[in-house]
């Protein structure tokens, strides 16, 4: 995996059995293949060489490195980071793995989440509206509001937030789930902004964050306040969307963790238990 960036992170959790967790996310996916029209393939093209441009703009904005690696084929860098998902216990995909959400985009995506031997969530980010996502295939998890992967010992919670709002509906849910005690981890697309953060995620405006934005709804804040009680089970957040790496604190006792961009082949590996 020599071609990957990897971040490694250990979050001790007591009572909880040592599991691997693999992280990545906005791999913008401009893919055609053999079903594709001209038109699309086409389309396609012109999409892949204008991600070649801002991947490296964000790489180079935020010190990353632009090498060969870093600017190999997205549905390359989907494989590799799939195939280093099936090394751990459990796969975490938050959101913008396609950019325009295709037909060879969905047939990419669906075709590394079949290549995938572990549990996963996938979660909406803003290039993938809800509805122009199919049904009854494995990436239509990113259609539910709230998505649930139970690993026994540790919860894996999904968050659709593309639109940087939660609703009442998505509370109450989540609600039950903590109210169960098991500890949880929490992914989603749109970042917190924090104390930590808040130079490097302000600054990017308000698209790059889920609060403190003018007409942020009071459900936001609600929901904010479930991650970080004391008593929360939340033992981590996990999302993208900002392509750098952005790790902070939510409270004194729980961390968002924000992997930089999948197309350059960034991702996080998180061994969490004890």
């Amino acid at each position: 995996m020599e071609t990957l960036t990897i971040e490694r992170f250990d979050i001790p959790v007591p009572g909880v059995a040592k599991k691997t967790i693999c992280h990545f996310s906005d791999i913008h996916l401009t893919a055609y293949d053999e079903l594709s029209t001209p038109e699309e393939k086409e389309k396609a093209l012109q999409d892949t060489q204008g991600w070649i441009d801002t991947r490296r703009y964000f790489a180079e904005a935020h010190g990353a490195p632009t090498g060969a690696a870093q600017m190999a084929d997205s549905r390359l860098q989907y494989a590799r980071l799939v195939a280093l998902a099936n090394t751990a216990d459990a796969a975490v995909l938050t959101g913008d793995i396609m950019n325009h959400i295709t037909p060879a985009d969905i047939r990419a995506t669906e075709k590394g989440l079949t290549d995938l031997q572990v549990p996963y969530t996938i979660v909406c980010g803003n290039h993938e509206p809800k509805d122009k996502l199919p049904d009854g295939m494995g990436l239509s998890m990113m259609k539910q509001p709230v998505s649930v992967v139970d690993l026994g010992d540790l919860q894996i919670v999904g968050i659709d937030n593309q639109e940087r709002r939660i609703t009442p509906e998505q509370l109450d849910t989540l609600r039950g789930l903590l109210a169960t005690g098991k500890k949880t981890v929490v992914a989603m697309h749109v970042p917190l902004v924090n104390a930590e953060n808040y130079k490097a995620v302000y600054g990017c405006g308000e698209y790059f964050r889920m609060n403190d934005y003018e007409g942020c709804p009071p459900e936001n804040d609600e929901f904010i306040a479930l991650l970080t009680a004391p008593d929360s089970p939340v033992v981590a957040v996990l999302t993208g969307h900002l392509h750098f790496q952005n790790v902070s604190h939510l409270s004194d006792r729980l961390c968002q963790y924000g992997v930089s961009q999948g197309i350059t082949g960034n991702v996080h590996l998180y061994t969490i238990g004890e």
